[in-house]
């Protein structure tokens, strides 16, 4: 059998440490990743070995030469344009026979798995692929994989956002496969094993298996998870210390002060050859100083790692870092947790990069300069935050980014009108435009009428900015109006720090284009959709872009928005709350739920989107006044994501009908829904996830999340975003019934914990 290795890929996560080399040729211990996968492959029997490239072709095969050196014989494949992962496979189609199996191992991953036991039981199977896979506690960074009870493949679900994960196994991008199942991949256009070749051969119904690792293996998808390795194969985690290193993996961790005398060495340390540290400076522990490097008196390297010949001068201090070969460290700079110093960079006397730093390879960073502040994508609401120091160039290398991750054409642009929030969507427009996308500037509005120029002009993408809590907040659209997902986001984070060069050709075929009277196109589309009651008065408070669109909507159907009696509608920072006659407050899942309630009463046919565990009883509302699913409906989405077309919809349905908020809510179907937060096992969230999945066997379903039936309601569980916890959403046909529910998955999860789960 043969195999062939994936190296073709730019590593543009891992950036500035692959800045100026491809990411298969990253340093770990003396020696780059390609080589130690060679190395694994040679040990498993695989001797005919061939790689395709892509980025940075050349230094690969000047790197590797013909394999004699690693005692195998290797084959180079091209890529001349990006082909996916499967489709570069099938262009090297001719090097492994038609009637063979192939091994194919992902070129940018760390791994000591036993691949002869994969290839016998993927012979065993008598499968059409096997994927190796790894438990993994972070499995958002990759694709997550659930197997059947006959270790088959149920579904594969690619970089899953946190509430949808159901699983801790993770494909490794490891893979053993029949050379027939190559006949599904075009051949001339990208695509890709997961996203493609996997699920179009179990629509197929080929048998696809997956075959857990008993090892150890890391993706060094960033800065954190190469420093992360390089401290497991210290730890010899999994045995990968001792699978990489051989018989050295004992002598690189001994102390080698004698060798410098005067420095203060704290193991585990490696040091390379060629490498000096001065008396009176401190190495570790879990540091890598690399081949060539000059660490002066009195500074401190610790848990960090340095490649050939970085230069760090006196008091200097590195902490938790990545530096790439022949950066300087000046004077008394401080390199903080987290941060990645890219090739060749030069680091001012006294500068203070702090955490998450990330350094362009080359970059000089001024003395005493604490450089550059990039912007961090957070949350599953596809916001920004921007603190009041942030450097303007970021958000334009932030409109580049989104430019490149939605690979679109146009996009359209808009903010609250505040000064602030305007300056900052005009410097991510001037992004977009460099990145070659045209802009629609929509001017001062809310984010609902942003929404609305983003779908009215077929737009790729939008970007909304608001002023709220004394910060500019900035919102990432999709196509469709709604927030672009968290893995999307997520790539856009990244995307925005790997800074590329200028490109004049495609700014001068972007066009910067306007959408006059954007605000007031969109309050008469949404004026034209409402209940018309005759005149009436609505108590509206609040602030902000949502408020102001609000009460022109109310004006411009001649509802008075500033009445002294009934209901109050309070619309801050843009999130409505409504105050009944009764003093009760109406927000959250109970407003998402009378917005339904008053959508389908109005004879709207589409289906409303509430969260997962409203589902249930939004279909009740649904059955009972809507009638047959219509399809999509955009007003839809804007009373479900806007709260000044929440509060014109509820507030004139009442006036319609002479009702109040509160007796509407009388006509929601009795719903008993209770929320838990649980903390699950050490193990983590997603394999508690799993676990849960398995245990509810045909009782439960999942279609990005994890759904189980119980005989008096049911309970949607997805894990808590930043946390080791798992929230529990019961339904049930009393509050009761769903108390019983939470206590009962509440009391499973924790004798999880303790592998002691009770059998159905």
């Amino acid at each position: 059998m043969k195999a062939i290795v994936l190296a073709g890929g730019r590593g543009a996560r891992l950036w500035p440490l692959t800045g100026e080399r491809p990411k298969p040729l990253s340093d770990i211990f003396g020696k780059s990743v390609l080589e130690h996968t060679i190395g694994a492959l040679s040990r498993a029997g695989f001797t005919d070995i061939g790689i395709t490239l892509g980025f940075m072709p050349e230094k690969i095969t000047e790197a590797l030469g013909s394999g004699s050196r690693f005692g195998v014989s290797l084959s180079y494949f091209r890529e001349e344009k990006p082909l996916g992962t499967a489709g570069c496979v099938k262009a090297a189609e001719g090097f492994f026979s038609d009637d063979a199996d192939v091994l194919v191992v992902s070129g940018d991953a760390v791994f000591n798995f036993d691949l002869k036991e994969a290839v016998n039981f993927h012979k065993r199977r008598g499968a059409d692929a096997t994927v190796l896979l790894y438990h993994a506690a972070d499995p958002v960074r990759y694709g997550t994989v659930l197997l059947d009870g006959d270790m088959r493949i149920v579904r594969f679900t690619e970089k899953p956002a946190w509430e949808r994960v159901c699983s801790d196994l993770v494909n490794t991008g490891i893979y053993v496969l029949k050379s027939s199942l190559f006949g599904l991949v075009p051949g001339d256009a990208p695509f890709d094993f997961a996203r493609d070749l996997f699920p179009e051969a179990q629509r197929q119904k080929r048998a696809l298996f997956g075959f857990l690792g008993d090892g150890y293996w890391c993706d060094m998808g960033d800065p954190g998870a190469y420093l992360r390795c390089h401290r497991d194969i210290f730890d010899n985690a999994g045995g990968i210390g001792e699978s990489l290193l051989g018989s050295g993996y004992a002598r690189i961790w001994d102390e080698r002060g004698s060798a410098f005398p005067g420095a203060r060495i704290v193991p585990p340390v490696y040091i390379g050859r060629g490498a000096h540290i001065a008396a009176g400076a401190a190495a570790g522990p879990y540091t890598v100083i690399g081949d060539g490097c000059d660490i002066a008196a009195g500074a401190d390297v610790r848990e960090s790692v340095l490649m050939g010949s970085v230069k760090v001068e006196k008091g200097a201090s590195v902490t938790g870092a990545a530096v790439d070969e022949g950066a300087h460290i000046g004077a008394r700079a401080h390199i903080g947790e987290g941060c990645a110093v890219g090739a060749g960079a030069y680091i001012g006397k006294d500068a203070e990069l702090g955490r998450g730093a990330l350094i362009r390879p080359r970059a000089v960073i001024a003395p005493g300069d604490e450089g550059e502040r990039g912007l961090r994508v957070t949350g599953s609401g596809a916001v920004v935050s921007l603190c009041d120091d942030f450097s303007p160039a970021s958000l334009i290398d932030l409109g580049a980014a989104l430019s490149r991750v939605t690979d679109g054409e146009l996009s359209a642009v808009g903010s609250c009108g505040c000064r602030e929030a305007a300056f900052v969507s005009s410097l991510i427009a001037e992004g977009l435009s460099l990145g070659g996308m045209s802009v629609v500037d929509a001017g001062a509005l809310n984010r609902g009428a942003c929404a609305y120029v983003v779908r009215r002009m077929g737009c790729d993408a939008g970007v909304y900015s608001e002023c709220a809590a004394g910060r500019v907040r900035v919102s990432f659209m999709g196509a469709d109006g709604l927030p672009l997902p968290p893995k999307v986001t997520g790539a856009l984070g990244r995307a925005a720090l790997y800074r590329r060069s200028a490109d004049f050709s495609r700014l001068r075929a972007a066009q910067r284009l306007s959408f006059p009277r954007a605000a007031e196109l969109y309050i008469d589309a949404m004026a034209r959709a409402l209940y018309l009651p005759a005149g009436g008065s609505v108590r509206l408070t609040g602030r902000g872009a949502d408020y102001e669109t609000a009460k022109r909507i109310f004006g411009r159907i001649g509802v008075d928005a500033c009445g002294e009696a009934g209901d109050v509608y309070d619309i801050t920072d843009g999130v409505l709350e409504i105050i009944t006659k009764k003093n009760e407050v109406i927000s959250g899942e109970r407003l998402l739920l009378l917005c339904a309630l008053v959508y389908y009463r109005e004879g709207a046919r589409a289906r409303f989107p509430v969260p997962p565990q409203l589902g249930e009883a939004a279909d009740a509302i649904k059955e009972k006044y809507g009638g047959a699913d219509g399809g999509e409906d955009v007003c839809a989405q804007s009373m479900a994501h806007d709260a000044a077309v929440q509060a014109c919809r509820i507030a004139c349905h009442a006036l319609y009908r002479g009702v109040g908020a509160d007796e509407l809510l009388r006509e929601l179907p009795e719903v008993f829904v209770m929320s838990r937060s649980v903390s699950c096992a050490p193990a983590g969230r997603a394999r508690t996830m799993r676990r849960l999945f398995s245990y509810a066997g045909e009782d439960a379903s999942s279609d990005g999340i994890v759904k189980i039936r119980r005989p008096r309601g049911s309970v949607v569980i997805c894990p808590e975003e930043g946390a080791e916890r798992i929230v529990l959403h019961a339904q049930g046909e009393t509050q009761e019934a769903a108390r019983e529910l939470c206590d009962f998955f509440d009391e499973l999860i924790g004798r999880m914990k303790g592998d002691t789960a009770p059998r159905r």
